[in-house]
């Protein structure tokens, strides 16, 4: 675990909170494709070591490449993701990513409020063994 609390990527922002979760808000306007995907998950186990759980604030309008979208959600060192979204097409682009996995177990919830999001994530962190 590398032990910083914020790290910048060229397209998002990653911020470690309290109880083993990591905040990543991507930039307005990008395209989020596999290889921006695969930095992430280095980042975030660099970050956070080899368990942890994932707040996606969905504050900014982004999209994802379709070769993204099926491996987001797939990374084994996360237990849970929570995405934040804001509105109604922040969840539709959301409930896409969840639709493209069906029989993989992606463990993704998607909420409106941020705090009802981390109480779920803290949840799933604490019936770890």
């Amino acid at each position: 675990m590398g032990g910083e609390s914020e790290r910048r990527l060229s397209f998002c922002v990653l911020r470690a909170l309290p109880n083993r979760v990591i905040e990543v808000t991507p930039d307005h306007g990008i395209e989020i494709n596999l290889a921006m995907v695969e930095e992430l998950d280095r980042s975030m186990i660099e970050m956070m070591g080899n368990v942890f759980a994932i707040l996606v604030n969905k504050v900014n309008a982004y999209s994802v490449s379709f070769e993204a979208q099926v491996v987001i959600g797939t990374l084994k060192e996360a237990t849970a993701t929570a995405v934040l979204v804001y509105d109604r097409f922040g969840e539709m682009g959301t409930e896409q990513i969840k639709a493209m996995s069906e029989g993989e177990e992606k463990k993704i919830d998607i909420f409106f409020d941020k705090g009802q999001a981390i109480d779920w994530l803290e949840t799933k962190m604490a019936a770890l063994p």
